[in-house]
């Protein structure tokens, strides 16, 4: 079953260029795997915060996805350049039409 991930960034001042061209290299290596079907980056009205939104054709494909040695280096270098820790929503689906 599809799995949707909603991930929040709220940078520290000074550092949202970082921050983005971080989330960049994510978009373009988490795009080209497998079980990928959506990975986009949107920035707030504000302009002061970035939010990932995902979705996987399974839980075996956000696994994969968080297994990545680009998903690790994120995960080690990103938490440097944040002002809050990432806000991370998973959702399962109640009425989603799977296509």
């Amino acid at each position: 079953m599809r799995q949707v991930i909603i991930a929040s960034f709220k940078p520290k001042q000074g550092q949202e260029a970082a921050v983005l061209q971080t989330l960049r290299v994510m978009v373009e290596n988490t795009r080209a795997e497998p079980g990928n079907l959506v990975y986009d980056l949107y920035r707030d009205q504000i302009g002061t915060g970035f939010t990932l939104f995902e979705a996987y054709t399974s839980q075996d494909a956000v696994d994969t996805h968080r297994a990545a040695p680009y998903f690790k280096n994120y995960r080690a270098t990103i938490m440097d350049l944040l002002a809050e820790p990432i806000v991370v929503k998973m959702l399962h689906g109640v009425d989603v039409v799977e296509g």
